[in-house]
């Protein structure tokens, strides 16, 4: 859990870390952006009677959080796993699962970690990522031409509504 809040003040140090990737054109160490949120400091004031403040990244604060679940949640994979197993009668998933059973009698764990770290990313961290202009041209070029036109119309008038656009 330490490492968890340690880490990402290592990581941070490096632009090619924290971008988020549009293209992949020259040298990753050439990298530059808008930093974004989740790595740019904050002050949390303690209960006053302590009268301390710390200055974190948001990003170590998501960094704890998925390293208390993976410490007491997370071993659980095995458990849940030995149990599939026992149901079976099988000795490890080969028999279940041909040519990947050792692979996945060591990977169970990782795989409880995979699921629960895509939904705290997709639910508290990419709800509120950058979605830089040139993305968003890139990905409405590959709509359908009408698609295109649409998008247009639907936001010049979305513009309009709040009051950009007369």
């Amino acid at each position: 859990v330490l490492f968890a809040a340690v880490f990402p003040l290592i990581l941070v140090r490096f632009r090619f870390l924290i971008c988020p990737c549009e293209r992949l054109v020259g040298s990753v160490f050439a990298v530059q952006c808008i930093t974004p949120k989740v790595f740019q400091p904050i002050t949390i004031v303690l209960p006053p009677w302590l009268g301390w403040s710390v200055t974190v990244l948001p990003i170590q604060l998501h960094g704890l959080a998925l390293g208390a679940f993976a410490s007491i949640v997370a071993p659980f994979g095995g458990l849940f796993a030995s149990g599939i197993k026992r149901a079976y009668k099988a000795k490890d998933f080969s028999s279940l699962i041909p040519g990947h059973g050792g692979v996945f009698d060591r990977v169970d764990c990782q795989l409880i970690m995979g699921l629960a770290t895509h939904i705290y990313f997709s639910t508290f961290i990419g709800a509120s990522a950058i979605i830089s202009r040139r993305r968003i041209l890139q990905l409405a070029s590959t709509l359908l031409p009408e698609e295109q036109l649409l998008l247009h119309r639907e936001l010049g008038a979305e513009l309009k509504l709040q009051g950009l656009l007369h």
